[in-house]
């Protein structure tokens, strides 16, 4: 729907331009678009909106995927998935996501990406919906990704349930206040983060923490897979910028899901995924990449061997995940005992000389503080939602803390987003 703009009406206006005007006014009331929204569509008038579509997924028909239901006034998708139209959205710009949904069960809502050439971006934006008997109005911030035109909204029920959906509405940022704001409320819902990093955690960052005390613009390209963009999704720059006043990190996630550095180490994939984007700070992450330590060492070596001059490197071991809970996975040891991966990951990142934080460690030991279950984390049984990335936001938060002698804070900012 296109925005109408601020209507004034100078004098001699003739009765049929204010005729006009009139009609135009109504329009845009009808459409409840403001100037400032970047896409708003409602759902309440009694069929599905032009340009939005219904996937089948699985068994599923599209016959049985969306309904009206007029006395909700919702559309009710079962099933299967609704997908908005495309609107055009900005590389890198934060955005409002506003909803009203109604879901009996678990739910789960995305954003997609697409470039200028309308291809879809692999690094994406999932959230979840919590269980509610009534409508309830959402709020949520994305950051659009790098080199990001259009985007789409998708929604989903669980399977075998339905949600309903009434209104969805999505304005861009204006400033990182707001977005901050945003993730500290969240943030509020869950038990704090305590968490003590380990002494000498910068040895391989000198640039990185250079430019932060410096108040410098930083690229940060985060590679790997699904945990690693639910990471990257978690606004956590912003936490690390306030405390390093004027320092500004670009965070590029460049991923694909179910994949890891024995995928990128191939085929030039090294320069698709991170040599493109001329990171200051590359920070590889993830779930296991296949347990394969020569296939991040691959990566690594092809970085330094290709970029000039080469980024400084942080490899971090894999929160989330299948089996993420120490609760309740038998397996899951906080500290990691012989054989754990994470023990010849600290290895290889040492032989390599680059810097290690051992994620996985720090989120199990916050699961083992908290009386929260798994799933009130969890999107799905592997990813996190809203509140599981705020467990990673805090954790890198405190990661990138000054060490004592440099104390350095920042007052929050109206800072506008580009």
């Amino acid at each position: 729907m296109e925005n109408h703009a601020d209507i004034r009406y100078p004098a001699g206006l003739t009765l049929i331009n204010m005729k006009y005007i009139l009609l135009v006014v109504i329009l845009g009331v009808v459409g409840c678009q403001s100037s400032s929204d970047t896409f708003y569509t409602d759902l309440s008038k009694g069929s599905l909106p032009e340009a939005w579509e219904t996937i089948p997924l699985g068994k599923d028909t599209a016959q049985e995927i969306a309904t009206y239901n007029p006395s909700s006034s919702a559309v009710v998708i079962q099933q299967g998935r609704l997908e908005s139209p495309a609107f055009s959205v900005s590389s890198l710009q934060y955005y409002r996501v506003q909803m009203r949904v109604k879901a009996p069960a678990k739910a789960m809502w995305a954003f997609t990406f697409y470039d200028n050439a309308g291809e879809v971006l692999l690094a994406d934006h999932y959230s979840s919906i919590d269980p509610s008997d009534d409508f309830q109005q959402y709020e949520y911030y994305v950051q659009s990704k790098a080199n990001a035109a259009q985007a789409e909204f998708w929604l989903q029920p669980a399977t075998g349930q339905s949600v309903s959906l009434s209104e969805v509405r999505v304005t861009p940022a204006q400033s990182s206040l707001e977005v901050k704001q945003w993730i500290d409320s969240v943030y509020q819902t869950i038990p704090p983060v305590s968490y003590t990093p380990p002494p000498g955690r910068f040895q391989y960052l000198d640039k990185t923490m250079a430019a932060l005390r410096n108040g410098e613009k930083i690229r940060v390209v985060m590679l790997g897979n699904s945990i690693i963009n639910d990471t990257g999704n978690s606004a956590w720059e912003l936490l690390v910028e306030e405390m390093y006043p004027g320092a500004d990190l670009e965070v590029i996630t460049s991923v694909r899901g179910g994949t890891g550095c024995t995928y990128y180490q191939h085929n030039n994939r090294v320069d698709t995924f991170v040599v493109q984007y001329q990171p200051d700070l590359l920070m590889i992450g993830g779930i296991s990449h296949g347990k394969d330590t020569a296939a991040m060492y691959s990566v690594i070596r092809q970085v330094r061997e290709w970029m000039e001059p080469a980024p400084e490197i942080m490899v971090m071991s894999g929160p989330v995940g299948r089996g993420g809970d120490p609760r309740t996975n038998p397996e899951f040891s906080v500290e990691p005992l012989e054989g754990d991966f994470r023990l010849e990951l600290a290895q290889m990142t040492a032989d390599a000389q680059v810097n290690y934080f051992d994620m996985k460690s720090a989120w199990g030991a916050y699961l083992e503080q908290t009386q929260q279950p798994y799933d009130y984390f969890l999107r799905d049984p592997v990813h996190a939602n809203a509140r599981g990335r705020q467990i990673l936001a805090r954790l890198l938060e405190v990661y990138f803390k000054p060490t004592s002698g440099n104390t350095a804070t920042k007052e929050s900012s109206q800072t506008e987003l580009e």
